[in-house]
């Protein structure tokens, strides 16, 4: 018959204190104070133990007991076992960081309560390792039969629930499998997301992302990886991802004209930066102190000007003194932001690009954004907005986005058109060329359209009509010809003072046609034919001509532009 003998502290070892009296250095000491190797005495950080027999209460705080693995302590006497240790097959358990591997936990099941999203057993084939060379992966993409995988340099796809082998030919067919990730096949072609997971978007089978560092921007489908970049926007999407990378960097916002109505709210007016720019988080140093911005009350004045005002909550009370003018400064690094837009059917994409140039002396920190969108329908590049959101996304048929921790609906139509995160409505334009008959040299003389009222010609230019030699300093003068702002319907309106008769300066409608006579504005160029001041028509191979909406006729509501047409005899 067995029994079980408990002892009190087997195997212990009881490890009494040394003290020294700071007033004597023989017995009696008095009052001990106990020292610790290398670190000074702390009774209340150290665990306190049960009184031994015989030992005092100031005995036992100068005391700790230590446990040791060899039985009775013997050199090289019996360990005592470790205990068991879950999961490990190595004796090395430092962290180790894989950017190219795959692991997955065990199972969850709703409907029967099991779940086993915590156990990561090597015992089963739970990781996958890909290649190394096409560097991190930034994003994974779940369809129905795979797991889409983009590396920097690479797009690949691993089977769920099945493997693949191998033909004769190279060619795979699909087996039936046990392993939760099966085999990883490459898309053809080395293109990747690069540092911008947030460029992807996708759309029924097919997805959208960025590519910085072959500058292009790819869409993933049926048929593969394409550069949707490459229709009519190479050049564009090259030079843009030419300056983008993942550094970051420090911009910063010089402020001045400070007032102070309360202790940590203060109303401020930037000097060489929007005030849009201000976000909740950024840091600012001011008489040596560093102060947070916790809220930002609403933009007044002209919020598109450089000068404006806005209200701060800080994080504690500053004193201001004067109108000395400091920095807000935040660490920002480079944007590319992606979404597909349900609800006008095109891929949206943002690049933001914080930049610096010289102004006045000191620092203008300026975000360059260019956002636009890719349409399926026109295989091209179709518009560009004057937005620059943070994140976006669609939400059924509705398109929403991200700016200054707010969120925001498009194309709501209480919203005047054009007017983003409570902007005024600003101006669309549309910029195309004249170019028919390519080899003809022309004489443009009228410029029409068909649409709404509201439409005004900013830019009608022709092409490059030669070069002249300058002969003081070899030099070349290319010139070309421009004509006159043409006005709206409404905004050339005006009576003659003569006659009294209504006139338009610009468009006139004519049998649902607004049409006008192009002015030309451009000064006489060496060697060229001049006849006076009458001057019409702009005279070139082809004509660059921009159309934008006026800012006095229905302003934010709908205007539509059909076709824009030109007139012209052949020059002589």
């Amino acid at each position: 018959m067995s029994t079980i003998v408990e002892t009190s502290y087997f195997n212990s070892f009881l490890l009494k204190k040394a003290g020294i009296n700071p007033t004597s250095s023989r017995p009696p000491w008095g009052d001990i104070i106990a020292q610790w190797p290398g670190l000074p005495w702390d009774p209340t950080g150290y665990p306190t133990f049960p009184a031994l027999p015989n030992l005092n209460t100031t005995v036992k705080d100068h005391s700790w007991y230590v446990e040791e693995s060899r039985i009775r302590g013997g050199y090289n006497n019996n360990q005592t076992e470790l205990g068991p240790r879950a999961y490990l097959s190595t004796e090395n358990n430092s962290g180790q960081t894989s950017n190219n591997g795959i692991i997955f936990s065990g199972v969850f099941n709703s409907a029967t309560g099991f779940n086993a999203t915590n156990v990561f057993s090597i015992a089963e084939n739970i990781t996958k390792e890909l290649d190394p060379r096409y560097g991190s992966i930034r994003k994974f993409y779940a369809t129905d039969t795979d797991l889409r995988i983009f590396q920097d340099l690479k797009v690949s796809r691993t089977l769920v629930d099945k493997d693949a082998i191998f033909t004769a030919d190279g060619n795979t067919q699909l087996t039936a499998s046990t392993l939760v990730l099966g085999q990883n096949l490459p898309f053809a072609g080395e293109y990747g997301i690069g540092n911008f997971p947030e460029s992807f978007a996708k759309k029924g089978f097919r997805s959208y992302f960025v590519d910085n560092n072959k500058g292009v921007v790819c869409r993933l489908s049926m048929d593969g990886i394409t550069e949707v970049s490459q229709y009519g926007m190479k050049d564009y999407f090259r030079d843009q991802f030419e300056v983008i990378n993942n550094d970051f960097q420090k911009y910063g916002i010089q402020v001045s004209n400070l007032v102070s109505p309360l202790n940590n709210v203060f109303e401020f007016e930037v000097i060489s930066l929007a005030v849009r720019s201000l976000e909740i988080g950024m840091n600012f140093t001011f008489e040596g102190n560093v102060y947070t911005i916790l809220d930002l009350g609403p933009v007044s004045d002209n919020a598109g000007s450089n000068n404006n005002k806005r209200q701060v909550i800080i994080d504690r009370a500053i004193t201001l003194s004067g109108k000395t003018p400091f920095f807000i400064s935040k660490w920002d690094n480079n944007k590319v932001v992606g979404a597909y837009d349900m609800y006008q059917d095109v891929y949206t994409l943002s690049i933001q690009t914080p930049n610096s140039v010289v102004n006045g002396g000191g620092i203008d920190m300026k975000r360059a954004s260019e956002t636009l969108s890719f349409d399926e329908s026109a295989l091209g590049w179709t518009s560009f907005y004057t937005y620059t959101p943070i994140l976006m996304d669609s939400l059924n048929n509705s398109f929403i986005s991200t700016f200054e921790n707010q969120v925001w609906d498009h194309y709501d139509q209480t919203v005047p058109h054009n007017s983003f995160y409570g902007s005024s409505p600003s101006k669309s334009s549309i910029t195309f060329l004249f170019n028919q008959s390519p080899s003809l040299k022309k004489n443009f003389l009228t410029v029409n359209y068909e649409g709404s009222a509201g439409w005004q010609v900013d830019k009608f230019e022709s092409g490059a009509t030669g070069q002249v030699e300058n002969y003081y300093d070899n030099s070349f003068l290319e010139t070309s010809d421009t004509s006159a702002v043409v006005k709206s319907l409404q905004n050339g309106y005006y009576v003659d003072s003569i006659t009294g008769q209504p006139k338009h300066a610009g468009f006139h409608l004519k049998e649902n046609l607004y049409t006008a006579n192009l002015i030309n504005s451009s000064p006489v160029a060496p060697y060229e034919v001049s006849f006076g001041a009458q001057k019409s028509g702009i005279k070139g191979f082809f004509a660059t001509v921009i159309i934008s909406t006026d800012e006095s006729t229905n302003i934010g509501g709908v205007k539509e532009l059909w076709s824009v047409g030109s007139t012209f005899v052949r020059s002589s």
